[in-house]
């Protein structure tokens, strides 16, 4: 429903299945006795609902393994290369570095701020994450990394650790290529926060035999 406010059809929804979980298991035909809910609303809730069950139907050996540099470089280049705009996500991954799911933070430059994190960490925990990795695009191309994006990762990662969970890195991908700020030096003190973490020992290790192919 584009440019209108659909606060009460999502409401209405809600009140008609109890959940987020019952609209997107519902049926089209029960979609459209809920006031407000067209054919063609359901048919794009029904979609989106089965593409949620198809995506918690994956087994772990299905999803992106996202283990090391290279592989994150591989993934977040495939990612953002149709982006034209600013925008910052954040990936849940698992302790083998599977991804476990991505959710937005930001769709500009000022992804720091309070009640986007809020929602992140919110997403982190929820999805039972072990590590996550922030992807960031940037149209400007460059390798280094103003004060606020360093200010607000270190504090990010401070805010995951108290919830035992790692930040493995902050990617910004610009036109120019991948740049990482672990491997820049400017999260080391990141590594003391959560103990025993192999995903993160290995981050910066060399795999020769990599292929570009994130789904092994």
């Amino acid at each position: 429903l584009p440019r209108r406010d659909t606060r009460e059809q999502a409401h209405a929804l809600i009140g008609a299945f109890g959940s987020v979980e019952g609209v997107l298991a519902a049926s089209e035909q029960e979609l459209t006795k809920v006031r407000g809910i067209g054919r063609r609303t359901a048919a794009w809730l029904r979609a989106l609902g089965e593409m949620v069950e198809a995506y918690a139907d994956l087994d772990a050996m299905d999803r992106p393994r996202i283990n090391n540099m290279r592989r994150t470089d591989a993934f977040l280049s495939q990612f953002f290369q149709n982006a034209d705009y600013p925008e910052v996500w954040q990936f849940s991954l698992n302790a083998g570095g599977r991804l476990l799911g991505g959710q937005r933070i930001s769709d500009c430059a000022a992804w720091g701020e309070e009640e986007y994190l809020r929602d992140a960490l919110s997403a982190a925990l929820s999805s039972r994450a072990h590590s996550v990795l922030i992807g960031q695009y940037s149209s400007i191309p460059g390798d280094h990394f103003d004060h606020y994006d360093r200010e607000h990762t270190i504090g990010y990662a401070k805010t995951l650790a108290a919830a035992d969970i790692q930040l493995l890195d902050h990617v910004i991908i610009r036109p120019d290529g991948a740049h990482s700020m672990y491997a820049a030096g400017e999260l080391d003190q990141v590594r003391l926060w959560v103990e025993n973490n192999s995903l993160r020992e290995g981050y910066l290790l060399a795999e020769p035999e990599f292929d570009g192919d994130i789904y092994d």
